[in-house]
């Protein structure tokens, strides 16, 4: 919780559908872990939701550092470290806070995603419709 010594820690569980045209802001509804975080319920409050490589911040959406994040025709994707290379794969940018991005995709937990050279593999993947190259 922003302007809070401490912020309790929570876990999102939905993310709102549309961004305050206004005000740049979107709906989060997140579960205080702790007892004693003093909020209370339906209490709004400015938040930032941190992370330093692919979290899932809730069934299916991650946050990742923003270089791991590429834009191609109509899309966004990253590339994940396999054994075989970093296909790419096609995520669905929710947000950007400071140097982390908040995406809905594929990939599991402790997911490893290049974040420097990404511009290279870029160049190197072909752009959409290459994803398994």
């Amino acid at each position: 919780v922003v302007g809070r010594d401490t912020s309790p820690v929570a876990r999102v569980i939905a993310i709102g559908g549309a961004v305050d045209p206004d005000s740049q802001m979107v709906m989060v509804r997140a579960e205080v872990v702790a007892d004693d975080h003093g909020l209370r319920p339906g209490q709004f409050v400015a938040a930032r939701i941190v992370g330093e490589a692919a979290v899932d911040v809730t069934g299916g959406v991650w946050s990742v550092p923003a270089t791991s994040v590429v834009q191609a025709g109509d899309g966004h994707f990253v590339f994940l470290r396999t054994e075989s290379g970093f296909p790419a794969a096609p995520v669905r940018h929710l947000g950007t806070d400071g140097d982390q991005v908040l995406v809905a995709g594929e990939f599991d937990a402790g997911a490893r995603l290049a974040s420097e050279g990404v511009s290279a593999l870029k160049s190197l993947w072909g752009g959409p419709g290459n994803e398994e190259s």
